[in-house]
């Protein structure tokens, strides 16, 4: 330990810099502290605050019926530490990750608009009732983001995520908190936005097209039209999340003319549909040159080989990911024809020439995975989880001579997949697949 002890003591401020960068600040202080204290001089250093992270996980807040926690919690948390801590360091921050569930949270934002003056980038999750607090908390909210925009005078990429259930007024097609975000003068430093609106609401956000850095979107469809993502598109726009969720727009995915923004506006941009809590049909998914992924999560009714041919037909030649990760009701059928499940994955991945990433965490038989490795020549990760392989099942497919009728076992298909693939496969975890599940879910 001694020698350990001296050698970290004589690495250079740099090199001690960057491995501070990697812990949590707890660990930080706790490592200068107890293991080298002459590496506290390198806490004062913006290398060793690449990124803060700050996250709030009050379990069964969501169904607290507001952000007025002191109907939940006999007090609210106070965090002393953290803001403590920014006092102290908030000025060396580079980037920060702020996660909050309460207005004690929300007073961590404040402090890191009052002290982190050097920030360039802030990713915001927002409490899932944020909208639905009394008026008092959203006017410390907006203060807080004024606050931001003022005093960190770098700071030129801000990420709001999770904005959930914003009202708007339908005549004016605008939603009230854009409105805000214009008058505080914060919108030439947002790169990032992902939100939705209350669910009666199916009027387009007109007002989006004033984002002109805006380089993430994550919505909605009911939110953008051909003429919103035009602009959009033309200004600095890169990535699209577009869900379809269980709200009746009276509007489909085809209503944008995505051929043309491809062809005669000459935009580039990448698109994800995620679609959730909802029915699909055939005619959810048209052609359009820009889809680069499409994720189903807790869907109500089966997958039909139709729509795998129509995704493949029509996306074959850009889609790079496919994620089915539930199904609403476990009763339910994730494919509609489980038996012919492996033919339909065979053809799937002969078309989709692109796929490198397929991701499934429902029911599947063994022999379509199978198919699917091995068909699928440009693909890289190919996850699932073990518990929801069905081995022995009755497909309808002609077997290799290698694999007999329900012969087939997770040791055989790890096999064979690892061959596929030239790695070494094998099976996913619960944890590994929900950490895949939020990186696809959360595009901000």
């Amino acid at each position: 330990m001694t020698t350990t002890k001296e050698c970290l003591e004589t690495l250079p401020a740099i090199v001690a810099c960057k491995i501070l960068s990697y812990l949590d600040w707890r660990e930080k202080l706790s490592f200068c502290k107890n293991v080298v204290p002459d590496w506290t001089q390198h806490l004062y250093s913006s290398n060793s605050w690449t990124n803060f992270i700050f996250r709030e996980n009050i379990l069964g807040l969501e169904n607290n019926g507001g952000m007025g926690v002191e109907n939940y919690y006999e007090e609210i948390p106070t965090y002393s530490d953290e803001k403590n801590l920014i006092l102290e360091f908030g000025k060396y921050f580079q980037s920060c990750l702020i996660d909050f569930e309460t207005s004690g949270g929300l007073q961590i934002f404040n402090e890191i608009g009052e002290h982190a003056v050097n920030l360039k980038y802030i990713q915001i999750f927002h409490s899932p009732v944020l909208f639905y607090c009394p008026p008092a908390i959203l006017e410390y909210y907006y203060s807080c983001l004024g606050k931001l925009v003022s005093n960190c005078k770098k700071l030129h990429h801000l990420s709001m995520c999770r904005l959930d259930e914003l009202s708007a007024d339908e005549v004016e097609m605008k939603g009230y908190f854009f409105s805000r975000i214009i008058d505080i003068g914060i919108i030439e430093q947002i790169t990032g936005l992902d939100f939705s609106m209350d669910s009666s609401y199916v009027t387009p956000i007109n007002i989006l097209t004033h984002f002109k850095n805006l380089q993430t979107l994550k919505t909605t469809f009911c939110t953008v039209t051909t003429d919103i993502m035009r602009c959009l598109g033309k200004q600095n726009l890169k990535e699209l999340y577009l869900v379809k969720d269980n709200r009746k727009v009276g509007r489909d995915f085809q209503e944008i003319a995505w051929e043309s923004l491809a062809v005669q506006d000459n935009i580039k941009l990448d698109v994800h549909f995620i679609f959730q809590d909802t029915r699909i049909y055939v005619k959810d998914f048209p052609p359009n040159p820009f889809v680069k992924s499409i994720v189903f999560n807790r869907m109500v009714g089966s997958v039909s080989r139709d729509i795998l041919r129509a995704i493949a037909a029509y996306y074959g030649q850009t889609l790079e990911t496919y994620a089915h990760f539930s199904m609403k009701y476990v009763t339910l059928h994730p494919y509609e024809d489980m038996e012919s499940l492996p033919c339909d994955y065979y053809y799937f991945a002969s078309q989709c020439v692109k796929l490198q990433t397929f991701i499934s965490s429902v029911p599947l038989p063994s022999e379509a995975v199978w198919c699917l490795a091995m068909k699928g020549n440009c693909l890289k990760s190919l996850c699932v989880t073990g518990n929801n392989l069905l081995f022995n099942y009755n497909v309808c497919l002609p077997f290799p001579a290698s694999m007999k009728r329900g012969g087939m076992t997770k040791e055989f298909l790890s096999s064979e997949v690892s061959s596929f693939l030239g790695l070494n496969w094998t099976f996913l975890s619960e944890d590994e697949m929900l950490e895949k599940k939020a990186s696809l879910l959360h595009a901000c």
